[in-house]
């Protein structure tokens, strides 16, 4: 629990330092190359794997919390290897101000509350 709740903080922290940059990132992925798409996907199927591999806990506990962040890895890591083009479309409305913020505070919350837990360094 401990290293997805500091990499939630993490990430959100370099969003929040680098807002406008993750911006164009985000929103430019729909024009983006498919290789790098492609890529990006592999990364996040392996995230996802090695999560649910070792967190596939559907309990009502923190665990439940890192399950989901990988079932959602893993997901989203086919989509951009399979459909990356479509996908990087549907998931640049994620780069616009609101729910990018949204994402953020999302991720801090999260991320605190899972390194205030006991368990497994996962």
């Amino acid at each position: 629990m401990k290293i997805v709740g500091w990499y939630l903080i993490i990430t959100s922290v370099v969003v929040i330092v680098r807002f406008n940059h993750i911006k164009k990132i985000i929103i430019g992925m729909k024009s983006g190359d498919k290789s790098m798409l492609f890529m990006f996907g592999a990364y996040e199927l392996i995230l996802g794997l090695l999560i649910i591999t070792s967190y596939n806990v559907w309990e009502w506990s923190p665990k439940l919390i890192i399950t989901i962040i990988g079932w959602g890895a893993l997901i989203e890591g086919i989509a951009f290897m399979v459909l990356p083009k479509r996908y990087a479309k549907f998931v640049s409305w994620s780069g616009k101000g609101p729910v990018l913020v949204i994402g953020v505070l999302v991720g801090l919350v999260l991320g605190a509350y899972l390194l205030t837990q006991t368990g497994p360094i996962l």
